[in-house]
């Protein structure tokens, strides 16, 4: 392990033939300031090379540090957003990446981080973890709140709770709902623990989550290696925001079939709404979303949006305010937990229909 970078630690550093956007080395006495890779961690290294080479910008009021090539997950602008003053890589100019760059004297300079600090009374990261490598969640370590289903094994976050392995993603978003009603974030983010096989622009959309709508779906495919959704579907409904974020949102009907020129046939789905119907005989002729909130008890006077099509996001990766979760009591989502495991403890074909009916519930208008 080399040095790591804290912003309340090193300020001052050497930058020969400083010129702005332009490649350049940062140093401390004679170790380069680097990054490590895959992790967004930022360290010092004894050498140069292309890890060690970096671009400085500046707008009207502050300088941004960026890496000089191109990273797998595109986290790229230095940070200091945290309490314990660590310096990370996120992917955007925004609040949390501003530095000040001072010329001393010669090719000294002096690099104080400017930028904003997170609040968790503002935004929460929830994490549904099981046994998941959970790294890119440390630049985010003072609002995010990993819930952990799998082997204790995380000792160097500063918020992490092992909770019974039941229900799967849906009942650990619940249950951060259900036992912080009262305290929730302005905004919180739902997100798997392995989010990039199903978006991998997710940081794009954390490090500029105060530009999401009310509520922002947040996935954007289930599987490429299975062509799920076909690149041609994949292509229609993918939107992209001006900060490099991507999401898809489709129509899926009570049965789960994608409609309109979206549609495209899978076997999953068909095979899911079959084993549904034979464990709710009672309701099979109502649509899988009626019936799931029929058993939920599900106040639908609160909810003027039609069932006969949803809104619906892949893997359940989306983004609430917390207005927007209060349009519900805490039993109504107490109701929902009973219902999502009233079957199968990890919530089985339950689990499938109410991954389709978040953004639904929480009253998702485009």
């Amino acid at each position: 392990m080399f040095p790591l970078f804290y912003s309340n630690i090193y300020n001052t550093f050497t930058i020969q033939n400083f010129q702005l956007n332009s490649p350049l080395e940062i140093k401390v006495k004679d170790q380069f300031l680097s990054f490590a890779d895959p992790q967004n961690l930022v360290d010092f290294f004894p050498s140069g090379g292309e890890r060690q080479t970096w671009v400085i910008e500046k707008d009207e009021d502050s300088f941004y540090i960026k890496t000089s090539v191109d990273r797998w997950d595109s986290a790229k602008y230095l940070g200091s957003p945290n309490k314990n003053d660590q310096v990370f890589l996120y992917t955007s100019k925004t609040r949390f990446t501003k530095w000040n760059v001072q010329k001393i004297v010669d090719d000294k300079y002096r690099i104080d981080y400017i930028g904003d600090k997170f609040d968790p009374r503002d935004v929460n990261i929830v994490v549904a973890r099981y046994k998941e490598n959970v790294d890119w969640v440390l630049p985010y370590d003072d609002i995010a709140i990993i819930y952990n289903k799998g082997p204790s094994d995380l000792p160097f976050f500063s918020n992490s709770f092992n909770i019974d392995n039941v229900g799967r993603e849906g009942h650990t978003y619940l249950h951060h709902i259900a036992t912080r009603y009262t305290e929730l974030a302005n905004r919180t983010l739902f997100l798997q623990a392995d989010w990039f096989p199903h978006n991998e622009t997710i940081l794009y959309g954390i490090d500029n989550y105060d530009k999401h709508l009310p509520v922002q779906p947040m996935g954007l495919v289930y599987l490429r290696s299975i062509n799920v959704p076909p690149k041609e579907i994949e292509i229609k409904v993918t939107r992209r925001t001006h900060y490099g974020f991507k999401y898809s949102v489709m129509n899926v009907n009570g049965d789960h079939d994608y409609i309109g020129e979206n549609y495209f046939y899978d076997w999953g789905v068909k095979a899911n709404i079959e084993t549904y119907k034979k464990e709710n005989p009672r309701t099979s002729r109502i649509s899988l979303f009626d019936s799931f909130l029929y058993y939920s008890k599900f106040p639908r006077t609160l909810n003027p949006l039609p069932t006969n099509y949803v809104p619906f996001t892949f893997c359940a990766l989306f983004s609430v305010c917390k207005n927007n979760i209060l349009l519900y009591n805490h039993e109504d989502y107490m109701n929902i937990i009973k219902e999502l495991i009233r079957l199968n403890p990890q919530g089985g074909t339950n689990g499938y229909v109410l991954e389709r009916l978040w953004l639904w519930l929480f009253q998702y208008r485009e």
